[in-house]
């Protein structure tokens, strides 16, 4: 923004759906036909409590906040349902300015609530919480009307959670965590079907989570590209390495002879002139066969070319898609007897 300019430049923001399924899955495919719902029970005299998320209004000292971890004592209770993405094989750039979870669910009950929490899943089960919304359900439609539910019935239930811009790191996941309350960040809902915020019965209420082809349950959100400035270099791999997203693709940061975007390709490091991706070591192990060292990175996947009879032959690959043993990987071949060999080492595509 700047002087005169009432609005925001506009970044490039795609939409993105993960599916609620069987098994506690959340992934991007729609779920199949027939799955059965997934059940649970609320009751309100032992609420799921509230804990990490956001500073709520009044405070209370004894709820901790911010970015707590679920897994202990909150995603082990009967009244809670998990839902989490496979481990993450990419970074996830959730850049989201609208973060709806829509529910497909029923209740024996006229009114109840439904509850999300959004977490960043480490490798080592830590589940953190990053944010997290309620819909009362005679609330589905619009605040300002009242429509309570018919028991048995299947309804669409929006819950609406924070904006959130996050990166979600390879090797993590992402998880959905389902209850009917979040006490006392939100008030308890008594399933009664009467006026709110007054003493009454309160009863447990039956509620039942569909994901199938008729009744789907997802969550909506925006990513940001991963290329966002255009540069040939994921916009994560330039901040970890720059801190910034400043390089304009075509420069050598570490002086090696690399521009950066050749670094990006072979997974070598931007700001090391050490690092390279280079053959380490060629060794004749026998009479008839050659062993080719190189320095490797976790994140690639190299292949071994090959040409004959001089440096300026056309080069083939003779061995694709070899997996990364870092820091130095080693292969084994035999060469052509009957002419000169020439080798050189490649990431794979």
């Amino acid at each position: 923004s700047g002087p005169g300019i009432a609005a925001w430049a506009g970044v490039t923001r795609l939409p993105e759906t993960f599916y609620l399924g069987a098994g506690g899955q959340l992934t991007t495919t729609p779920p199949a036909a027939g799955e059965a719902p997934d059940t649970y029970a609320y009751d309100p005299n032992n609420p799921t409590p509230s804990f990490g998320g956001a500073r709520f209004t009044p405070s209370d000292p004894t709820v901790p906040d911010g970015p707590q971890n679920e897994s202990t004592n909150i995603e082990i209770r009967p009244d809670v349902l998990v839902y989490s993405t496979p481990v993450l094989t990419n970074d996830l750039r959730m850049n989201a300015t609208n973060l709806l979870v829509t529910l497909s669910a029923s209740s024996d009950r006229t009114d109840t609530d439904f509850a999300v929490r959004l977490t960043d899943v480490y490798p080592d089960g830590s589940s953190i919480i990053l944010v997290q919304g309620i819909c009362r359900a005679r609330f589905r439609n619009l605040l300002s009307t009242e429509q309570l539910m018919t028991p048995g019935v299947v309804y669409q239930i929006p819950v609406q959670l924070q904006n959130l811009a996050y990166t979600f790191r390879q090797g993590h996941r992402l998880r959905i965590v389902v209850s009917s309350a979040d006490y006392p960040m939100y008030d308890a809902n008594l399933n009664n079907g009467g006026p709110m915020y007054t003493n009454g019965p309160a009863f447990i209420a039956t509620k039942s989570i569909y994901h199938d082809a008729v009744n789907v349950s997802r969550l909506d959100f925006q990513i940001l590209p991963d290329d966002l400035d255009g540069d040939g270099m994921r916009d994560v791999w330039e901040a970890d390495n720059f801190g910034m997203l400043l390089r304009d693709g075509t420069g050598d940061f570490d002086g090696d002879g690399f521009s950066d975007p050749d670094e990006y390709l072979a997974g070598t490091s931007p700001t090391n002139a050490l690092s390279l991706l280079r053959i380490e070591s060629f060794s004749q192990v026998s009479p008839t066969d050659i062993a080719i060292s190189w320095q490797s990175v976790s994140n690639r996947f190299y292949d071994v070319l090959m040409a004959t009879g001089s440096l300026t032959s056309a080069y083939s690959p003779v061995v694709t898609h070899i997996a990364p043993t870092p820091p130095l990987n080693t292969i084994q071949l035999t060469p052509p007897a009957t002419s000169p060999a020439f080798f050189r080492v490649g990431t794979s595509p």
